[in-house]
């Protein structure tokens, strides 16, 4: 079976990176095009697969080790070229309370080839703010490519050797079909259930690489299914096109999310094996495409790490000029890391060449040099932190927490609520008691609720779980969240607030991310029917009719980047912000919330903005401290400050008068 270049492989790697790089540049027309990630998936199953059949069919003994070699040739060499430089940027790009720390386990994470197991494990939700400046979350996919391709070796060369030898390529074929059936199960099972694993776990994207090598075994048996019809081509690349700008409301998960785009794939691969026909149908493709396919993987690495870069240093994410000019200089960078770096590890001349087990070897004492590197930085960045007066800010910030609020906020781990008492501010003892129920975002008023219960002689639980909104226990979440624990919490609280004797329990405040919780999915205008929309009406409609009076928190102002960070590199003055109320659907979810206190005669509602934001402009600092812990959860010196703003709803809420 020849293994000759093929041109339009490194075309279609080509599509694939500039789908990624238009999606990681946030150019407004490709919201979908981190699809390009699931193109390559499915091209590397083609071309993996075709080097083990070669393999399987032309070599008496194929070797494992051999191909494991081969590997790290192609992958480590830039790999750990960027790892290095993402460390040495660390320090002049991260603040060391924690920034620095995260990269540096990302580091160590990234040569031991599991980054997308440590993001899932650490950060959650890849599209979730302040993942873009981690300089190396980009190494997901790569992780889950090296997993899968730690596995598919291992079983193609047993199912060759299993049986006889003219059926060896049938065997092949029904390895790939299994395959790509069970990782398709396990990741639409996924996909309802937790989407955030979905997304990272290499058993749920499995099968784009299967029926990429699906495909590839029907070409060495020359079938005549594979090779599709002359139109193929282009019905394929005009799904890649739709698939680079809209997720036909399939969402970010897998299965069925990257359909379109595995799809697409085949078709262009199926269209001419040869690749005599791909470059007829598309026929502008220069030699330009060839060459920034060869660049593909250089450019992958080093394209974001270069927008990741801009990001940490502005605080935000840059914008499409920036990131494109970023981009721009990530590919000189990676002609230049093909040429000097990547070209000679994997073709290196004769007389360098090693065995397939020094090169193991080598590989293993790069990886384990680099990971040392990455774990004495983090180590230094913990030790040098608190000598860095720069940073004052980030350390006032994050040691500005309320006990109550570390100890009783739940995550995805949750299994029971935490003991009453010890969820309980104000006056713990005092007879009138009010729930302090919702996502982070309750957590962060805790503050507030705490110091009034002390002034009014009211206690306060804290009921609050991460990205997890009050509602109704039907399932769903903000994306990226676990469903199943959510909801458990969500029918605890209930059952909880159930559990009180009559009078025992006079009022829960409702408070959460509200312009994201109740944003339409579909990208339409009215969020009125919504899901979450109509489970926060049912909510507070089974709390009014407990006779319980309910007080609903509006969202409060979120920054464009870490607030303590931008105090430690600029001033004050430049770090407020005069427009910080203005953010997408805030304005809607505010006036339906408000149309709903209106219909409703136990429930009202609170908007801290103006305080926070006095005269439209809102201050970094409050009463000299720092405000946010990062860009969108109060400090608690800041949440205990409102007080006075909060008092009047607050004596509404446990019936005190005026």
């Amino acid at each position: 079976m020849a293994r000759g270049y093929r041109p339009e492989l490194d075309r279609l790697r080509a599509i694939a990176i500039l789908m990624v790089v238009a999606f990681h540049c946030g150019l407004p027309p490709f919201s979908a095009a981190y699809r390009g990630v699931d193109v390559f998936f499915t091209l590397s199953g083609y071309v993996i697969t075709r080097v083990l059949l070669t393999e399987v069919l032309d070599t008496a003994a194929p070797s494992v080790v051999a191909f494991y070699a081969r590997r790290a040739r192609r992958i480590l060499p830039a790999l750990m070229m960027v790892v290095v430089v993402a460390l040495a940027l660390s320090p002049l790009l991260l603040h060391p309370f924690g920034a620095q720390q995260s990269l540096a386990k990302t580091a160590l994470a990234t040569v031991l080839l599991v980054p997308n197991l440590f993001l899932w494990r650490e950060a959650g939700d890849y599209f979730g703010a302040g993942l873009h400046q981690n300089l190396l979350a980009h190494t997901w996919s790569l992780g889950v490519e090296e997993q899968c391709y730690l596995v598919w070796p291992l079983a193609v060369y047993g199912v060759a050797r299993a049986g006889k030898a003219d059926l060896c390529v049938p065997r092949i074929a029904g390895l790939c079909a299994a395959g790509a059936l069970a990782s398709i199960g396990y990741s639409a099972f996924l996909s309802v259930h937790d989407p955030v694993s979905a997304f990272y776990l290499p058993g749920a994207r499995f099968w784009e690489f299967a029926l990429g090598g699906l495909l590839q075994v029907g070409h060495a048996a020359n079938l005549p299914a594979p090779r599709a019809a002359p139109g193929s081509a282009l019905f394929g690349m005009a799904l890649l096109a739709l698939a680079s700008v809209s997720d036909l409301g399939l969402g970010t998960a897998p299965w069925p999310g990257a359909l379109p785009a595995v799809l697409g794939t085949l078709l262009v691969l199926a269209h001419d094996p040869g690749g005599a026909g791909t470059a007829r149908v598309e026929g502008v493709v220069s030699r330009a495409l060839v060459a920034v396919g060869r660049w593909s993987y250089s450019w992958y690495l080093w394209q974001g790490l270069a927008i990741s870069a801009i990001a940490a240093w502005q605080l935000q994410k840059p914008g499409p000029v920036a990131s494109l000019v970023a981009a721009a200089a990530a590919l000189m960078v990676a002609a230049a890391s093909h040429r000097w770096i990547e070209t000679p590890f994997r073709h290196p001349p004769e007389a360098s060449r090693q065995g397939a087990g020094r090169t193991l070897v080598a590989a293993a004492t790069a990886s384990a040099a680099v990971g040392i590197a990455a774990i004495a930085g983090g180590a230094w960045a913990t030790r040098s932190g608190a000598l860095h007066s720069a940073y004052a800010p980030v350390a006032e910030a994050a040691a500005d927490v309320h006990p109550l609020t570390v100890r009783c906020h739940l995550g995805p781990a949750f299994d029971v609520l935490p003991d009453a008492v010890d969820c309980t501010g104000g006056a713990a003892d005092a007879s009138t008691r009010v729930l302090l129920w919702g996502d982070s975002h309750a957590a962060h008023l805790m503050p507030l609720l705490d110091v009034f219960g002390r002034e009014a002689r009211v206690a306060v639980r804290l009921r609050s779980f991460s990205a997890c909104a009050p509602k109704a226990p039907i399932g769903g979440t903000y994306p990226g969240a676990v469903a199943d624990p959510c909801a458990r919490f969500n029918a605890s609280v209930l059952q909880e607030i159930d559990s009180f004797a009559p009078d025992e329990l006079t009022g829960v405040v409702l408070a959460a991310r509200w312009w994201v919780r109740l944003a339409p999915t579909d990208g339409s205008a009215d969020p009125a029917g919504t899901p979450d929309w109509s489970s926060l009406r049912d909510v507070a409609s089974k709390l009014n009719d407990r006779g319980l009076r309910v007080l609903i928190v509006h969202d409060t102002p979120e920054w464009p980047y870490v607030l303590p960070l931008c105090l430690a590199r600029r001033t004050e003055s430049e770090c407020s912000e005069a427009v910080l109320p203005e953010r997408p659907w805030r304005a809607d979810s505010v006036a339906r919330i408000e149309r709903l206190a209106g219909a409703a005669p136990l429930l009202r509602t609170l908007d801290l903005v103006p305080a926070l934001c006095p005269n439209g402009r809102c201050t970094a600092r409050v009463a000299g401290r720092v405000a946010y812990v990062d860009f969108q959860h109060l400090t608690a010196s800041a949440s205990a400050s409102l007080l006075d703003a909060a008092r009047p709803r607050l004596r509404w809420l446990v019936g005190t008068p005026d």
